[in-house]
């Protein structure tokens, strides 16, 4: 694709107006969810269930009360949330490249222990492969495992789709000492979702929401890239942020239609 190498200024203010325009269709999409009449745990379920089963016996309950998403799930979405801070922390946040070597390898196993203990378990409530049973504690650990491997994938794939000049030699994890912080910091949050401490439930909740609204925007994102032709052309972040607004809106869309098939196909209640 021939990229201009330069815009007219008409261009520049019809592109900061539509930036605006979504930015601020998304912000009402953010303040009618927030004014619904309904518990923000009850909404923490609302944003989960698209995607999850919300099965109790998959679930961690804290201080009695089931946690909106199930174990494995939760692991998947606030593991990648937190792998993606960590990230950012660490000055990370604009790598581009792939991973490779040892990397890879990481990246493969940590999605690896996940299938192969969600097949497992599968394979284990059908009756036909036990090895050992299934347990909260594996699910959350193998998801929170995962949660890495998504943000060692998404986010420089989100880079490289994005910038015109992406950063192809930087990556994730300077080295094993990288490797052992992340693993702190997941760790953080695997022994504070078991603690059973009441007060954590909707910080936990709430931070399970930003992570899966966080995924499947980012992920809209790119497909509005795509879809526009845009792909490795921007230069400075706010050129990013109407598309980034419009991934948000059709991330509000694409759960908003998944949360009403399951409620028209097989109401409220958990599935399975």
């Amino acid at each position: 694709m021939v990229r201009p190498k330069h815009r007219s200024k008409a261009g520049e203010r019809s592109l900061s107006v539509g930036a605006l325009l979504m930015l601020l269709f998304a912000a009402n999409i953010l303040t009618l969810f927030a004014l619904l009449p309904l518990p923000w745990l009850q909404k923490a379920f609302l944003i989960a269930s698209p995607f999850c089963p919300q099965r109790p016996a998959h679930s961690v309950f804290i201080g009695g009360q089931q946690m909106p998403i199930e174990a494995r799930m939760f692991g998947m979405f606030a593991g990648a949330l937190l792998a993606l801070l960590y990230f950012t922390a660490r000055g990370q946040l604009g790598a581009a490249a792939l991973p490779r070597g040892w990397r890879l390898g990481l990246c493969v196993t940590l999605f690896g222990v996940m299938v192969f203990d969600g097949t497992q378990a599968l394979l284990y409530d059908m009756g036909l492969l036990q090895l050992y049973a299934p347990n909260l504690y594996l699910r959350l650990g193998t998801g929170l495992a995962s949660g890495v491997g998504i943000a060692m994938l998404l986010l420089p794939l989100a880079n490289l789709a994005l910038w015109q000049k992406p950063r192809t030699t930087t990556g994730l994890f300077t080295g094993w000492q990288d490797v052992a912080g992340m693993a702190a910091v997941q760790a953080v949050l695997f022994a504070v979702t078991l603690a059973n401490w009441a007060p954590v439930l909707l910080p936990l909740a709430l931070f399970n929401s930003a992570a899966i609204i966080t995924i499947i925007t980012t992920l809209m994102t790119l497909v509005w890239v795509l879809i526009t032709g845009h792909t490795a052309r921007f230069t400075r972040l706010r050129d990013v942020v109407g598309y980034w607004a419009a991934g948000f809106i059709l991330a509000a869309a694409f759960m908003t239609a998944l949360a009403l098939t399951r409620l028209a196909l097989f109401g409220s209640g958990p599935l399975g």
